[in-house]
Order: structure tokens, then sequence, then C-alpha cells
């Protein structure tokens, strides 16, 4: 069984579809990094549900933004 586990500090799900909007999120990958950037979670909704960033938490070498 998949279990869908979301990104515990911008609060979004993904896979493979990055401008998908709908199921789990209601905003696309794409859009939740551009909402993270600015206010810090996928959706302001969930900003309650999200944690800040710490200097624990080390991004991928190969990460890149989609937009």
């Amino acid at each position: 069984m998949l279990q869908h586990v979301p990104c515990v500090v911008v609060l979004i799900f993904s896979y493979n579809e990055s401008d998908y909007e709908g199921g789990a999120n209601k905003v696309s990958l794409r859009q939740g990094q551009l909402n993270f950037k600015d206010f810090g979670a996928c959706e302001e909704r969930c900003k309650q549900f999200v944690r800040v960033v710490t200097n624990k938490d080390i991004r991928d070498p190969n990460w890149k933004p989609l937009s």
C-alpha cells in the first residue's frame, strides 16, 4: 500500500506531475514552491501545520526550483 507522507517543511505531496493541481494537494508542486518562497508553506491554510527550516535541514545539492 502506497502511503502519502508530506514534506513536513512545505506540507506538499508530490510524485511526478509538478503542474498537477488536486488530489492530496490543492496546488501544484510548482505553485507550492513559489508559495513556500513567499510565505513558508505550500498554501496559506497550511502554515499552522509546517515547521520552520533549521540548520539540520540539508537541501539536496541536485535540487532545482521548477519555476
